[in-house]
């Protein structure tokens, strides 16, 4: 987060940093972290927003209050910094949007592994999206006709994971889980112009999707 804000400052012309997902910075939920989003907040003269992965602290994020921003709904962590929920679409410059986060977590028992010595909560189930939240996506998308012109996401669709397995970093990734699952289903009846994922530890760009992880790239809109 600090080399962006150092480059915003360097004058690099941008407005808006997107996150595709394990935003990192709402996971301990203390003091400490408290005051370094205040400081990203003073220091950051441009929007952040991120889509939520498998490594977060779910029940912090979910207890910001949630607002209207852009035609979708979002949790405010700070004034510049919110969350894009699961399902939403948003319209950024007269692109819209379409967001969705979670995702498997391969270290699910070594957290819990964690929890039980340490008696510190680090895994949350709400990774996996609810019901609730998959008829959210459908219902949005219903709504704007099945046509995006962005797809944000932290895991990828199912039929997209053979295209990225060079980076999985267990054999474990490769199994489909219900965020993929549905990312698929959406995949298959969505007209879209670019989708863009994290999670799997690897940059690379293929036909209409970039995986993203530890790079960045200008969506000039």
């Amino acid at each position: 987060m600090l080399e962006y804000i150092a480059l915003h400052q360097f004058h690099q012309n941008f407005d808006t940093l997107m996150i595709c997902g394990d935003f990192g910075y709402t996971f301990r939920g203390d003091e400490d972290e408290d005051k370094f989003l205040d400081y990203i907040e003073k220091e950051a003269n441009f929007d952040i927003i991120f889509v939520d992965g498998n490594h977060e602290n779910f029940p912090k994020i979910y207890s910001y209050p949630i607002e209207q921003w852009n035609n979708g709904e979002v949790h405010k962590i700070r004034n510049n910094i919110r969350h894009l929920m699961r399902g939403e679409i948003y319209t950024i410059n007269s692109k819209t949007f379409f967001t969705f986060g979670g995702g498997y977590s391969i270290d699910k028992e070594r957290r819990l592994n964690y929890e039980k010595a340490y008696n510190r909560k680090v895994w949350w189930e709400e990774e996996f999206p609810t019901k609730q939240e998959i008829d959210n996506a459908y219902k949005n998308l219903e709504k704007y006709n099945w046509k995006v012109n962005y797809i944000i996401t932290h895991s990828a669709p199912t039929n997209v994971l053979p295209m990225v397995s060079e980076f999985f970093i267990s054999s474990l990734k490769a199994d489909i889980d219900i965020v993929n699952s549905t990312l698929e289903d959406i995949r298959q009846r969505t007209d879209f112009d670019h989708w863009y994922f994290g999670h799997y530890h690897g940059n690379k760009d293929f036909d209409k999707f970039t995986l993203l992880y530890e790079l960045s790239r200008n969506i000039k809109i």
